[in-house]
């Protein structure tokens, strides 16, 4: 229903952050979490009330929230570089609806 957004990666870092990064572990284990479900073959295997389904939902939702009628769908997904990258989709949620 709208553009996609990224809501997990971070923006570029500072040159601080190699000594104090508050959101260091939040982001290793969501980025955990979402190689968790890219490892998955097919999206059939993926329980949507699952730990790293639920964890990652909830920060999509936490970035990006919703208003009535508004749905909500998340993708893991794989760039390399920097700059314009190609995607390539590893995984597709359900559709969330407020």
């Amino acid at each position: 229903p709208g553009p996609w957004l990224e809501v997990l990666w971070p923006v570029e870092r500072s040159f601080w952050h190699f000594a104090w990064n508050p959101n260091r572990h939040t982001q290793a284990h969501l980025l955990a979490y979402a190689e968790q479900l890219a490892k998955v073959r097919s999206a059939d295997a993926v329980e949507p009330t699952g730990l790293a389904y639920l964890t990652l939902l909830r920060a999509c939702f936490a970035k990006v929230p919703l208003g009535e009628g508004k749905a909500l769908q998340f993708a893991v997904v794989a760039t390399r570089g920097r700059g314009e990258r190609p995607l390539a989709l590893h995984y597709l949620s359900l559709w969330h609806v407020s």
